[in-house]
Parts: C-alpha cells; structure tokens; sequence
C-alpha cells in the first residue's frame, strides 16, 4: 500500500529501483505465451546464443584451470 505507482521496489526495506513511464508501451506475460510456436522458436536461439563457443574441452578447461569470468 506504500508503493508508488508505476515503480518497481526491492530491498527489505523496500525502496524504490525505477520509476515506469506509465505511458510506455508494455508487454505482459500473456502476450508471450499467445504464440507459442515464436516463443519457442525464440527460446531456442536464446538458447543457442547462450551456449555457442561451448565445447567439451572448454568445459574441462574451466574446471582444471579455471579464469576470471569461468
């Protein structure tokens, strides 16, 4: 009941993070989940780019000889 609108707050004690330009336009949740097949298909390159560079003597290499950012 203390929390301003169009804010977002976090913390204990709250406070406020950002203020929200109430006219900005938004995208809910629900509007990603209404086209299943393009959020799975974004999730996939999400995935991709994540992980690309990857490979199994790079992961042995972060664990034997581990550097900043590993």
């Amino acid at each position: 009941k203390d929390v301003p609108a169009n804010c977002i707050v976090a913390g204990v004690p709250a406070r406020v993070v950002r203020e929200l330009d109430p006219d900005a336009p938004r995208r809910t949740r629900l509007d990603l989940m209404a086209d299943p097949a393009a959020l799975k298909k974004w999730t996939w390159a999400a995935h991709r780019a994540r992980l690309s560079g990857n490979s199994t003597p790079g992961w042995l290499r972060s664990i034997l000889f581990p550097r900043r950012g590993d």
